[in-house]
């Protein structure tokens, strides 16, 4: 199979709009909200109403029972307000990540959401644990955005993507060495290049890149690289597929096993975590 680069495969998406749609105002919301000096209400609303879809979903979560108190919320501000930034910012991802992939006829969508829905709650929960130290939101994202690179991979027509998934017989275990022998490179590096032209931060395109093999990344990034692996392992135990691929076992591996010892975690920590998700994910 003759191989492409990463950024070549991106460029032939976004020329061809098969590229996952990210509204501009979103990816401007959350520049806004990185910024570490701080921003005011009305920019932050400002940005927002140029998303009429975004604008309307933010003002439905914020009355609705997870956030209402008494008074309901008819204005942007003080939907924001209300919310705080990371909320903000949480919900204005979900509300955009169940319109941003097109049906395709090997990957079963409505599951594919919702692993990555579900993942994203786990990876912020266990981003929140003290010995993983990493930003709750990153590792919302790390988990939401974790597979992304599969996705694309079946849009792109500069390679036979199929034929490597069909070899690995949907397999988790099997997918990624079969991408890197195939295609040069995997879903994970594909996904890590489009969230850095989207301008996503560095913790979650890396964290993204390595979810897969932590170790391998510098060490400065290897924690949101293990939010993201166990983020997957988590969800997966849930669903036991992610609506492409199927896990291999109905138990945490040796692998999963080392690693919550890692990071001083139990197994029923990760499963109270997985479980607090699974309850967030249905809200």
């Amino acid at each position: 199979m003759s191989q492409v680069t990463t950024k070549q495969l991106v460029d032939a998406l976004a020329e061809v709009k098969r590229l996952p749609h990210m509204p501009e105002a979103l990816l401007k919301l959350n520049k806004l909200l990185s910024d570490p000096a701080g921003v005011h209400v009305d920019r932050v609303a400002e940005v927002i109403m140029q998303d009429l879809r975004l604008t309307t979903g933010l003002l439905k979560a914020v009355n609705s029972s997870k956030y209402q108190m008494g008074k309901e919320i008819t204005t942007l501000p003080e939907a924001i307000a209300r919310l705080g930034v990371n909320d903000l910012r949480v919900l204005a991802l979900a509300i955009n990540y169940s319109e941003a992939f097109k049906p395709d006829l090997m990957l079963d969508r409505d599951v594919f959401l919702q692993h990555g829905l579900l993942a994203a709650h786990i990876g912020s929960g266990l981003a929140k644990q003290v010995s993983l130290k990493v930003n709750p939101y990153y590792g919302f994202m790390i988990g939401l955005m974790h597979e992304i690179g599969q996705y694309m991979l079946l849009q792109s027509e500069l390679i036979d993507y199929k034929s490597v998934v069909e070899a690995s017989h949907h397999k988790v275990s099997a997918l990624v060495t079969l991408e890197n022998k195939m295609l040069g490179f995997s879903h994970a590096n594909i996904g890590a290049r489009l969230l850095k032209t989207w301008g996503f931060p560095k913790d979650v395109y890396m964290g993204v890149l390595g979810h897969h093999s932590p170790h391998l990344l510098d060490a400065e990034f290897q924690r949101p690289a293990y939010v993201g692996f166990l983020a997957e392992v988590g969800a997966l135990s849930v669903q036991g597929q992610n609506g492409l691929v199927r896990s291999d076992s109905e138990k945490f591996s040796a692998t999963t096993l080392r690693v919550l010892q890692r990071f001083n975690l139990t197994q029923d920590v990760f499963l109270a975590i997985i479980e607090k998700a699974q309850e967030q994910a249905k809200s």
